[in-house]
């Protein structure tokens, strides 16, 4: 049996970054504990497309943030 995450969900309902990263980070625990009993997370290609704020895709809100002094 698989899990499935519904991308469908994802659609700029948060408010900022730190909101959706909160969300993703519960995503990754919960992807994990799947993996623990053998089985796997899945979910549609096209989720990295999706909005997730109303300034920023999920591309975009994925992305590393920069600090002072790195490249």
């Amino acid at each position: 049996m698989g899990f499935l995450f519904n991308e469908l969900s994802v659609h700029g309902q948060f408010t900022d970054l730190s909101a959706f990263r909160t969300a993703v980070g519960r995503v990754m625990d919960i992807r994990a504990a799947v993996q623990r009993f053998g089985r796997e997370l899945y979910c549609h290609r096209n989720l990295a497309g999706n909005q997730v704020t109303p300034d920023a895709a999920m591309q975009q809100a994925i992305r590393p943030t920069r600090t002072a002094g790195s490249r």
